[in-house]
């Protein structure tokens, strides 16, 4: 009788290499007298470092994105298994991502991932493009159940307000919102006039709303302007309707705006601090600008100082958030910040100026016939010409407009604004979403009617979760249910741009506008409408890639390595997703079955425990199965055990034989401990330990 003890801290792998031959008389038997380990039996597991990867356009690599796994474990109880598919579909969503611009080809821009149930309990791994909503979007029979506007009934609660349709001949208009005549200035929150119970899609989405007008009140307190923002629960699921105040502990994120020489603000719940000052500025925001014009200055350059024999120069270079120029003299360390205060008038600023209206070092005036400038004793005279006048644009589609972008699991705070790249895009703060995260948009009004105007005010709705219900894979793929898509009666789908009034397609056909067009994350496609359109000229090859080990947890099936899986599905067309189903119920290991194998022994044992190996078809409960010869030294039954602890011991060693005919030298000892369906256990921290017996 020999004993061998041996260990390992390789995923249940035991492998030895003897110094001494260890000899082996025929006909020798083995036993398992004690094993213990740690694995994730009653648990859960994620491996660390294990990656998602999606592709929605399997034509462009640009829309190729890997995402990897933070490590984790989950008990096997209902609040674990819920967390568990929680992590996934968030790292799901880690893998989408916004384009920008017109010119974004088959992005995932609106997009979001989605694991929900069928009808009878299996998971489903939904992926779905998501529609830009506007929630005064009421142009579709109300009486039909899932037109636009009865939709937009359930999902939205909106006060009153005065709306006012521009731009002309549809599809080219849009529609703002102002308060009602007879509302007053606030400082509270409680003109919400928008409050959703739609989430806005969490994989790669957006939000948007416009300063279409703000005029200062003159008013000493934050009574101006308005805020968009987003909350962690559905405000009318907790009693709170349009109009009532939004309770500040509810609120996930918020951009405000008060007035036009103020910076912006925005709410981060993740700070100590009820709400912050930003050092952004506005920068067009009002219909009527305050300066209309002033002289292109760099247009005169070299310009001669006099009576000081110097020669200037102005650029746009190191402007800060105000100047409209730098000052530089050759040959000097003079540097000074111009700002335009009306047609003729400067501030001049020593240091480069970041408040408006802050007290300037000098000033300056500027004759529009001759172009000279005369500053304090000193005149400047362009050598380039005199410069023409820059008028600032009277143009809705060059105003501010505030946001929020979402990709990665992050939340960016964003005002677009016209200035060039990468000015165009301000990233005020970035929030990151934690996991099982909802958040739902919301507006509220400030200022009277006199003093703002708000428009293209949209948000790439979940249109998987419609209503703040979660749809079952059905409904989700039938577009009927709660859950709503992409179905030929469904209005915010099939009308495309040319009936969303959501300001955003009149960007793209206003040149002007380029630099916030460019900016804008966008969910349309390239085309010669320059419109989003389901099916054409869109790529409807889709690709994802997740490991195996956690598509077993969810209950595919035949995922019994721990590779990856790779999914390569067609998106819908019509419905403008894509599925992929579990084959069976989630299998979390609770009561279980390990077993020994040898890899360097063959020992005499079979294993019957299919119909036929090496495929997937599925055969009957009441099919014969076959046999195969497997090197399996013990099957170790395991109770209930969420710590993830094996314990193994018998008084009774029950030997196996080796088979062998004749006498062996055996130099390397190897074993491994799989699971009932011989994939590998992954293995806790603790050292594993087993102790054998071979008669001989």
């Amino acid at each position: 009788m020999k004993l061998v003890r041996l260990a390992s801290s390789n995923n249940g792998v035991f492998t030895s290499n003897f110094g001494n031959d260890m000899v082996l008389d025929e006909k020798s038997k083995m036993a398992l007298l004690n094993l213990t380990f740690t694995s994730d039996i009653g648990q859960i597991v994620i491996d660390n470092n294990s990656s998602i990867t999606t592709q929605t356009d399997d034509s462009n690599d640009l829309t190729f994105l890997v995402r990897f796994l933070d490590g984790d474990k989950f008990l096997p109880t209902q609040d674990g298994y819920d967390r568990f598919v929680a992590v996934v579909e968030h790292a799901l969503n880690k893998t989408l991502a916004l384009g920008r611009g017109i010119d974004a080809l088959a992005n995932s821009s609106g997009s979001q991932y989605r694991i929900v149930k069928d009808s009878g309990g299996k998971y489903v791994i939904v992926f779905r493009y998501c529609p830009l909503v506007s929630p005064l979007n009421y142009f579709i029979d109300p009486d039909d159940v899932f037109s636009a506007q009865a939709l937009m009934n359930k999902a939205f609660s909106i006060k009153k307000t005065t709306t006012s349709e521009a731009g002309g001949v549809v599809p080219f208009f849009l529609i703002s919102l102002q308060l009602e005549d007879n509302e007053v200035a606030r400082i509270t929150n409680d003109a919400n006039i928008i409050s959703s119970t739609t989430q806005i899609s969490m994989g790669s989405g957006y939000m948007t709303a416009r300063v279409a007008d703000l005029i200062d009140n003159t008013s000493a307190s934050e009574d101006n302007g308005f805020a968009i923002g987003l909350t962690n629960v559905a405000l009318p699921t907790i009693g709170i309707q349009a109009g009532d105040e939004i309770p500040k502990s509810r609120i996930f994120a918020e951009v405000r705006i008060n007035k036009p020489l103020q910076p912006y603000k925005y709410r981060d719940s993740t700070q100590s601090v009820d709400e912050i000052e930003s050092t952004l500025y506005p920068h067009r925001v009002a219909a009527t600008p305050l300066v209309t014009g002033y002289l292109n200055l760099p247009l005169g350059n070299d310009w001669t100082q006099a009576p000081a024999a110097a020669t200037e120069r102005f650029d746009e270079t190191d402007l800060g958030t105000i100047a409209t120029y730098r000052r530089t003299q050759v040959g000097s360390a003079i540097i000074q910040w111009w700002v335009a205060t009306s047609a003729t008038a400067w501030n001049v600023y020593n240091t480069k100026p970041v408040v408006v209206g802050s007290t300037p070092d000098n000033t300056a005036t500027a004759d529009l016939t001759t172009g000279v400038i005369t500053i304090g004793t000193s005149t400047f005279t362009p050598t380039g010409g005199v410069p023409a006048v820059v008028t600032v644009p009277v143009n809705v589609n060059l105003h501010d407009v505030m946001g929020f972008e979402i990709t990665g699991n992050k939340l960016s705070i964003c005002v677009y604004q016209d200035k060039a790249s990468p000015n165009n895009k301000n990233v005020i703060e970035t929030i990151d979403i934690p996991v099982g995260t909802q958040l739902y948009p919301y507006l509220y009004i400030n200022g009277t009617k006199d003093h703002v105007k708000v428009d293209m005010n949209n948000w790439t709705a979940n249109s998987v979760e419609m209503i703040g219900k979660l749809a079952d894979a059905d409904q989700v793929l039938n577009g009927r249910g709660e859950g709503w898509g992409p179905d030929e009666r469904n209005g915010l789908y099939f009308n495309k741009d040319n009936g969303m009034r959501n300001g955003q397609q009149l960007l793209q056909r206003d040149a002007a506008a380029s630099n916030i067009e460019s900016a804008l994350p966008s969910v349309y496609y390239k085309q010669p409408e320059n419109e989003r359109r389901f099916g054409a000229n869109v790529d409807l090859d889709f690709t994802l890639k997740m490991p195996k080990q956690i598509l077993r947890n969810l209950g595919f099936k035949d995922m019994e390595d721990d590779g990856d899986f790779t999914f390569n599905s067609p998106i819908i067309d019509g419905v403008w997703t894509t599925a992929e189903f579990a084959s069976g119920l989630p299998n979390i290991y609770k009561s279980d079955n390990f077993l020994v194998e040898s890899t360097s022994l063959k020992l005499d044992s079979y294993d019957a425990s299919k119909v036929q190996y090496n495929t997937n078809v599925q055969f009957s409960p009441g099919a014969e199965m076959h046999g195969r010869r497997k090197n399996i030294l013990m099957t170790l039954p395991v109770n209930d055990n969420v710590g993830g602890l094996v314990e193994y011991e018998t008084n009774t060693p029950i030997f196996i034989d080796i088979g062998n005919a004749e006498k062996i030298n055996v130099k390397n000892l190897n074993l491994r401990v799989l699971r009932k369906d011989f994939s590998p256990i992954k293995q806790g921290d603790e050292l594993a330990i087993m102790t054998l017996l071979i008669d001989n």
